[in-house]
């Protein structure tokens, strides 16, 4: 072969490979474009729930106490006397609140259990306390530290007939500790309802249990305190070390003493919160202390109960078949965008 078909020959070879050159360069600019496509799909992917699958929802109305009782493996023990009425009172009814809410039933006096008339005399009872508080110098200033939130929702992952289901509700009243964003701050459950029906009270200890399990697990002192009242009834419940809760209850209209009892009692609960707001991870073990030791003042020690659980759903055999295969399919689709990445 002459020089000049070599010479031919290796210029069709370089031009081809040039062309092999470009064409590899345009298949690595589609292939970075697909790496970015499959990230953005990705975190899409899982912004959309489709990662670990969230459990299907059941909301607090839905159960009775019983079952509420086993969910979080609670246990209730009856108090053989008041536990108050060895401690002094912080904060009494003041005649200037008694006036103003006396006054506000002759207004309202047809509609006085109606729900905003409750929600009245319950948001006095509750500024009357907390203003007390900080002019006594038994509560923060500093409102980032303490405060009352409305319409709060909890959820709880929980087993129940021996599946994992989201437990939803929205509680009327929480008093918070350092940030709202924290499910396991707040210290205060209050529950304004219109009727005294059981299911109120059960709506209040799911509540409780919600942020008693969210304790136990980040390791945090498990004290939570609910109250559930239409204003003259007042229901006090304790949940303690390992779920057993007591109550006492306290009517308002029963005269002075029941009503500084129920004040006195607001109080301790809301300046308890204020003990134990840390302001850094050091000053929590100091607020876990002095959290003890008012809850020495507070309540008696109780103790804890056992769980049993799961009986078989009522779910079809077809509706499991189905969630069981989606999950199979989100596995997989996660694993492709993991090994694509």
């Amino acid at each position: 072969m002459s020089d000049k078909a070599l010479l031919q020959s290796a210029f069709e070879m370089l031009v081809g490979g040039l062309e092999v050159l470009k064409i590899l360069e345009v298949r690595s600019q589609r292939i970075d474009y697909l790496e970015h496509e499959i990230k953005d799909l990705k975190a899409e992917f899982l912004q959309i729930g489709y990662g670990p699958r969230r459990p299907k929802q059941i909301t607090v109305r839905k159960l009775f106490l019983e079952q509420i009782e086993e969910i979080f493996s609670l246990s209730y023990e009856a108090l053989d006397h008041d536990p108050w009425t060895k401690d002094k009172v912080i904060v009494a009814a003041h005649e200037d609140l008694l006036k103003t809410l006396d006054r506000y039933d002759q207004t309202f006096q047809i509609s006085k259990y109606s729900e905003p008339v409750i929600r009245f005399r319950l948001h006095t009872i509750i500024n009357f306390i907390y203003c007390q508080l900080i002019d006594n110098g038994m509560a923060s200033t500093d409102s980032q530290k303490t405060f009352f939130q409305c319409k709060t929702e909890l959820e709880s992952i929980i087993t129940f007939r021996g599946k994992r289901r989201t437990l939803t509700g929205i509680s009327d009243y929480t008093l918070w500790y350092k940030e709202a964003a924290d499910e396991s701050c707040p210290l205060l459950i209050l529950e304004a309802k219109k009727y005294e029906e059981r299911r109120f009270f059960t709506q209040l200890l799911s509540y409780m249990g919600i942020i008693h399990q969210t304790r136990i697990r980040e390791k945090k002192n498990d004290t939570v305190y609910g109250v559930v009242t239409n204003s003259n009834t007042f229901e006090f419940v304790c949940m303690r070390n390992k779920g057993r809760y007591s109550r006492l209850t306290y009517y308002w209209r029963a005269g002075r003493i029941s009503q500084d009892s129920i004040v006195s009692l607001l109080a301790r609960l809301m300046r308890e919160a204020a003990m134990v707001s840390p302001n850094t991870s050091d000053a929590h073990v100091e607020g876990q202390q002095a959290s003890a030791a008012v809850e020495a003042e507070i309540w008696e020690d109780v103790e804890s109960g056992p769980m049993g659980d799961d009986d078989d759903d009522d779910d079809d055999e077809e509706e499991e078949e189905e969630e069981e295969e989606e999950d199979r399919w989100c596995r997989k689709l996660g694993e492709r965008f993991e090994d694509a990445n």
